[in-house]
């Protein structure tokens, strides 16, 4: 049997919503989240990893910024992690 941590999902996708409402996030860098995030091709642990990594960047990044990797960086970066 395979426990899931639903509260973790929930807490970093509406995290990274809350961030962008507050004005956080403009829109631009939403926009390249959502392209990832409404990616078919990741799985539902790899949209909350994703989440999680921009919310820890954003939280780290304050004062200089962030760069958010491009969807197809993400699919590369999951299909090496896949294969290994």
């Amino acid at each position: 049997m395979e426990i899931t941590n639903t509260h973790d999902r929930k807490t970093a996708l509406s995290m990274l919503f809350s961030r962008y409402l507050n004005g956080d996030i403009h829109e631009g860098a939403w926009r390249k989240m959502m392209r990832t995030l409404d990616d078919e091709s990741l799985q539902p642990n790899e949209r909350i990893a994703f989440a999680r990594y921009m919310n820890e960047m954003i939280a780290e990044s304050q004062r200089d910024g962030f760069n958010i990797p491009a969807p197809e960086e993400v699919r590369e970066i999951l299909s090496a992690s896949r294969a290994a």
